[in-house]
């Protein structure tokens, strides 16, 4: 019993530590679609390890999307749900939730992206402290030759093997998404070189922020990915109409929030492990019970 309740110690100062020398956290935005936020999360645990905290800015316009959302909060109690109850409230939720007196980086989400394979945080933040570049970009790999939001053919930009398995690009080379160093859709940036620009910056939606953001980026530095992307984002539809994004039109958030609501989830099985040519994809999903 002693030597059972000592490794069961040692196990737990490991766990321990491993929190405490964890220096990323995570935002993720949903707005209607808990049914696709519960995908997102389900996969992102099942994925990746070296994530200190998780916070989901959410919105619900009804109540039984609000329903939709509490059964997120029952599946994922380890993750701090916070409401959107007006527009002018966004900016101080995301400035919040980044927490920039706490870790050193931040990576952040939408809740239509599934993580398709492993991704380990802690090499991640140590690969952008050795090599300085804007940010390392979860969606980008060298499979990665088509633009979706633009519909177009791109290519890959030269890319360079600086460790087994990890690239680096010129923005100023690359088209598309390679071009594209603001990013809302899983990119891990350092947090220092967000401070001053996301108070100066005005926006009241995660379109907006992107939006502004990306209009003052870097094109003359240099990203990092690993070589095959770890995420994919399925647009299945939209939740504003601020932007024309493009999207499937697949399912709708009131469909899938009904489908959700009866016991069912996407199964996410059929992506892992996938080649996407775009960082979007269009996507038709396959049901199985929660539980």
């Amino acid at each position: 019993m002693k030597k059972t309740k000592k490794i069961l110690h040692f196990f737990l100062l490991i766990y321990i530590h491993a929190l405490s020398s964890a220096s990323l956290n995570l935002v993720v935005y949903s707005k209607n679609r808990a049914h696709q936020v519960h995908r997102f999360l389900e996969s992102f645990i099942l994925n990746t390890t070296g994530c200190r905290k998780i916070s989901v800015i959410y919105k619900a316009d009804t109540k039984e999307h609000e329903k939709g959302y509490a059964i997120v909060r029952h599946d994922f109690p380890q993750v701090n749900f916070i409401k959107q109850s007006k527009s002018s409230d966004f900016k101080k939720l995301t400035i919040n939730a980044i927490d920039f007196d706490g870790e050193d980086y931040i990576v952040f989400a939408v809740d239509d992206i599934i993580v398709t394979r492993k991704i380990d945080f802690d090499e991640i933040v140590k690969l952008l402290e050795t090599f300085q570049s804007t940010g390392f970009y979860l969606r980008l790999g060298e499979h990665i030759n088509e633009c979706y939001s633009e519909n177009r053919v791109t290519g890959t930009p030269p890319l360079k093997e600086i460790t087994s398995g990890i690239l680096c690009w010129k923005f100023k080379d690359g088209k598309g998404d390679w071009n594209y160093p603001h990013s809302l859709d899983m990119t891990v940036y350092k947090k220092s070189d967000l401070f001053k620009v996301f108070y100066m910056l005005p926006f009241t939606n995660p379109n907006m922020l992107e939006g502004n953001w990306a209009a003052i980026a870097p094109k003359y530095e240099t990203g990092l990915c690993y070589k095959n992307a770890p995420i994919v984002n399925c647009p299945l539809n939209r939740v504003q109409n601020t932007w024309n994004n493009r999207h499937s039109n697949e399912c709708t958030p009131e469909e899938l929030l009904e489908v959700f609501l009866t016991g069912y989830k996407m199964d996410i099985m059929p992506l892992q492990n996938i080649f996407n040519k775009a960082p979007h994809m269009d996507y038709k999903p396959t049901f199985i019970k929660r539980y």
